[in-house]
């Protein structure tokens, strides 16, 4: 468990290619080195989803970054995914269960507490774990 006391931010950005999930799975895990399991567990599978979205879909340059932002306000951990991509319209999943993808914004949904999009540049897609 994160103490009570600790408030930290920690930034990390990466190029828009396959590496980019696998670098911030790990930046997760180092940033939430003293939280639950469950909450790092969640956030790195949230993060994974997100980033891959950003680096499949948002249509930025190789020159351009994903931005991840690890918030650590106990016992809130907020995570905001952002890219310069060409931004999105969220659309509740209408697709058969055994269909492959489609499942990162959904996921986020069902295991975070609190979560949004803000479309502004950049592209923004939070989400709050306890």
């Amino acid at each position: 468990m994160i103490s009570q006391t600790a408030r930290s931010v920690h930034e990390v950005r990466f190029p828009p290619n396959p590496l980019a999930p696998g670098m911030a799975r790990k930046a997760v895990k180092e940033s939430l080195s003293g939280a639950a399991e469950e909450t790092v567990e969640a956030a790195t599978l949230l993060v994974s989803e997100l980033v891959s979205n950003s680096v499949r879909h948002s249509g930025m340059t190789p020159d351009s970054s994903v931005l991840l932002r690890i918030c650590m306000r106990p016992p809130v951990v907020r995570i905001e995914v952002a890219d310069q991509g060409s931004g999105f319209t969220f659309q509740r999943r209408s697709t058969p269960l055994d269909q492959a993808g489609g499942w990162g914004l959904p996921l986020v949904e069902r295991l975070s507490q609190r979560w949004g999009i803000q479309q502004d540049p950049p592209t923004t897609v939070w989400f709050e774990l306890r």
